[in-house]
């Protein structure tokens, strides 16, 4: 059996542009695995206009990246530390000094280049946007607000209407809605409840479909309670929250499956639902209904069926997750981790969501 080959990249990606997306896609092209390196905020110095969490969230989103490490030591480093087959960079380095070739020639690695269709840097563009940008660069909409019947005088309600949206997008941008909304209303919108799956490991699921602001359900609120009873999530962090807010319990003993996977899967950035199916159990589950339409009385069959799924395969993702916790000595971790949730959870309520108070910063 051929050993996979891995390719690697890496970069600041302050702004993932053309350029990016083309070096991305033709390195993943060179192998079966793409690898990319993020400088962090020390390495790049005044070279990160983005904060390094951002840019690693950004270049994670990318569908041709398998895995997304963080530099904060020289390329060289890393380098020796993944021995890579292909290393790949931007045709502006081809005719220049690249330090990596010659601990790639030390086992017989290669060093590649793009295509070089695209020359330009995030740094060109953030520098033309903060220093040449003036208001003159502003242009107002008004033929826009004409097609759509907006005045000042409605516009006001209009904003007020975007306290009910996760997302508002205008034009190019996207603007979260935090800035729309106080943290009180907030924390009340996300944390709503909506449907509740359960299953006990037979093979069987079942739902609990909560009529509109009636979250009166005597014995799911039992089966919850129950401290004999380990309630398995994905995510749990999310769901103890909800559990907490509409039905006035907070959910213990608690297993999560996301938790035990970073804790247990440290070789990969992939610890989705759909991920751990595939990896594990292979099995390759169907999202397509996930963005569907869950606010009406009745589900479809395709949801229900979607929504069972989210279920059915956690007791034997835990089985196989147990085993690997084992095997690396970190039981004692994840059991101080899911015991946590419940704290974490708290703070969520509390507004706390995107905050870390153990963080020096």
């Amino acid at each position: 059996m051929s050993k996979e080959k891995t390719v690697f990249v890496a970069g600041n990606f302050n702004v993932l542009h053309p350029g990016h997306l083309r070096l991305l896609r033709f390195a993943s092209e060179c192998g079966e695995k793409l690898i990319v390196g993020v400088f962090s905020d020390r390495i790049s110095g005044e070279g990160s206009y983005v904060p390094e969490e951002l840019r690693l969230e950004g270049v994670k989103s990318n569908s041709w990246v398998n895995r997304v490490i963080l530099i904060d030591d020289s390329v060289t480093e890393i380098i020796d530390k993944i021995r890579p087959d292909i290393v790949v960079k931007g045709k502006e380095h081809q005719n220049k000094f690249n330090p990596e070739e010659k601990i790639l020639q030390s086992y017989g690695a290669k060093l590649l280049f793009g295509s070089g269709e695209t020359t330009f840097s995030s740094l060109d563009i953030l520098h033309k946007e903060f220093s040449q940008s003036t208001l003159k660069d502003i242009t107002l909409p008004f033929e826009y607000m004409s097609r759509q019947s907006i005045d000042i005088n409605n516009l006001k309600g209009l904003i007020k209407g975007f306290s009910s949206l996760k997302v508002l997008v205008i034009g190019d941008l996207i603007i979260d809605f935090n800035a729309f909304i106080d943290m009180d209303s907030y924390t009340s919108k996300l944390y709503d409840l909506g449907d509740c799956l359960i299953s006990d490991g037979d093979g069987n699921s079942y739902i609990v479909q909560f009529l509109k602001n009636c979250y009166d359900a005597p014995n799911l609120k039992k089966i919850l309670n129950d401290q004999n009873i380990l309630k398995i999530f994905h995510y749990a962090r999310f769901d103890v929250a909800v559990i907490k807010k509409n039905l006035g319990i907070m959910c213990k003993p608690i297993y999560c499956t996301k938790i035990a996977s970073k804790l247990s899967r440290t070789f990969t950035d992939r610890h989705g639902l759909k991920d751990l199916c595939k990896n594990l159990l292979k099995i390759d589950l169907n999202k397509q209904n996930q963005t569907s339409d869950w606010g009406n009385d009745s589900l479809t069959k395709n949801q229900l069926e979607y929504a069972a799924n989210d279920v059915l395969y956690l007791h034997e993702i835990k089985n196989k997750l147990d085993k690997i916790i084992k095997r690396e000595g970190k039981q004692h971790l994840a059991k101080a981790c899911f015991e946590f949730l419940t704290t974490r959870a708290e703070f969520d309520l509390l507004g706390w969501q995107d905050k870390d108070i153990f963080q020096h910063k």
